[in-house]
């Protein structure tokens, strides 16, 4: 890819298109605008975020995606109880009930899912926790669960460069499935390896020793941002990428539990070590 493709990717004049034998010339079938990543909140609802709070042993979660040039916001919401009649997202700082700015589009019971224009006025206070998912019921027709909308900081440091160099693959880390307890099927997946190379998923309960810097070991720009206690092997597929899955316990007293993770590969024409690492990914038990 040249400077100048890699710039207009960057601007967002660059988009994808898919040729079919019915559309086999011109723009094809279907195409989609590239454009730079949005900023990723999320909310995790239940009843003592309620102001007062309810008692009721359902919970919800809620991602929002906001892109900054248009100020628009996708969302996603899903909760466990029945009984939903309506959802919203309110301003109010935690603890602080506050009017509905944006109503959420779906069932009655959810799940909700939609975009919407957040107005100008209330952008500063998305950025600073000051709006939150309500899911209202006929139990609780103030709200029953409730979650205030935070910036996902699960993630964090970065990836390294690869063969391919910064412009290229970037070793990166996400969470497949929410950490609840109870979920039988957990998972962290891998993209931008090495295709057909050897990963290995490293845990640790704690961020002792760490960030821990490889260039002195011949991978410059390479951190490992946890000291894994575990680890666990597997192979990239022919994109380069890979999953692991892992059942959590339903365990009451792991609550609040924390985890750290991070994916290692190996890609020989990176550095001297032939080591790459993605950025790292930082979870709480819920």
């Amino acid at each position: 890819m040249s400077p100048a493709d890699l710039t207009s990717i960057l601007a967002g004049n660059a988009y994808l298109t898919i040729h079919t034998a019915g559309f086999p010339v011109g723009n094809g079938e279907i195409r989609g605008q590239l454009k730079p990543l949005v900023e990723h909140f999320k909310a995790h609802m239940n009843q003592a975020q309620e102001n007062p709070p309810t008692g009721s042993a359902n919970t919800g979660f809620g991602t929002l995606d906001f892109d900054p040039a248009t100020n628009m916001a996708t969302y996603a919401v899903s909760w466990t109880g029945a009984g939903g009649i309506f959802a919203h997202i309110h301003t109010g700082v935690p603890g602080v009930n506050g009017p509905i700015i944006i109503p959420l589009m779906g069932p009655a019971n959810g799940p909700y899912g939609g975009s919407a224009v957040v107005a100008a006025a209330n952008v500063s206070q998305l950025f600073r926790g000051g709006l939150y998912f309500n899911i209202h019921s006929g139990a609780f027709p103030n709200g029953e669960v409730r979650g205030q909308i935070v910036q996902n900081t699960d993630v964090y440091g970065w990836g390294g460069p690869t063969s391919a160099g910064l412009g290229g693959r970037i070793l990166r880390i996400q969470n497949l499935g929410e950490p609840t307890l109870g979920n039988p099927s957990f998972g962290l997946g891998l993209t931008d390896s090495l295709p057909t190379s050897f990963a290995a998923l490293g845990f640790a309960p704690n961020l002792v020793g760490s960030p821990f810097d490889l260039a002195f070991l011949g991978a410059p720009g390479h951190m490992l941002w946890s000291v894994s206690t575990l680890g666990f092997n597997t192979a990239t597929d022919g994109n380069g990428c890979a999953s692991l899955f892992f059942s959590l316990p339903a365990t009451p007293s792991l609550v609040g539990a924390e985890a750290y993770f991070l994916w290692v590969g190996i890609d020989p024409g990176a550095n001297a070590l032939g080591v790459v690492t993605s950025d790292g990914l930082h979870v709480t038990l819920y």
